[in-house]
């Protein structure tokens, strides 16, 4: 006699839709992370350029660092981002002890 258990076909289901889950949510996480990039680095670049904080307080740089394109001051921070992930220790620490 067969048996049917729906909790073995509840599972599968969950497995089979966990892998594109996965990457809907990190296609989800890139596009935030850029939307607060773009956020972030277009009053820096105001400041910086238009308003010329940095040919008043950074006039040791040379002239061409004074006058970022917008574009690159936007991959400046997010290989800002992209650094600290690789070189900043994650101080996290998941458990299951109970002590």
């Amino acid at each position: 006699m067969f048996y049917r258990n729906d909790n073995v076909l509840e599972s599968l289901i969950k497995i089979a839709f966990v892998p594109i889950l996965g990457g809907i949510m990190g296609i989800v996480g890139v596009v935030v992370n850029l939307l607060i990039d773009v956020l972030v680095a277009v009053p820096f670049w105001l400041f910086w350029t238009v308003f010329g904080i940095g040919s008043k307080y950074f006039y040791v740089l040379p002239d061409t660092f004074h006058r970022i394109p917008l574009w690159h001051c936007i991959g400046i921070f997010m290989c800002i981002g992209t650094i600290r992930l690789i070189f900043v220790k994650n101080n996290t620490n998941v458990s299951n002890k109970i002590e």
